[in-house]
């Protein structure tokens, strides 16, 4: 049947992943797509990802709170 319109698909030139393409999806798809702190009523959201270096810096954890 082919591939959920709602997937979503990121890419770099070298194949793997960076802070760059870490702190997108963040931005653009799990910020966006997540109740806001109004929104949430206190309520908390959950990401869990691994301890990669492009999820482990100041930046990303900066947004996250």
């Amino acid at each position: 049947p082919g591939v959920p319109q709602d997937t979503l698909f990121g890419r770099s030139n070298n194949g793997w992943t960076d802070e760059k393409m870490g702190l997108r999806f963040l931005k653009k798809n799990f910020g966006p797509e997540s109740k806001s702190a109004e929104k949430a009523e206190g309520e908390f959201r959950l990401l869990l990802f691994d301890g990669h270096n492009s999820h482990v810096n100041a930046e990303f954890l900066s947004y996250c709170f």
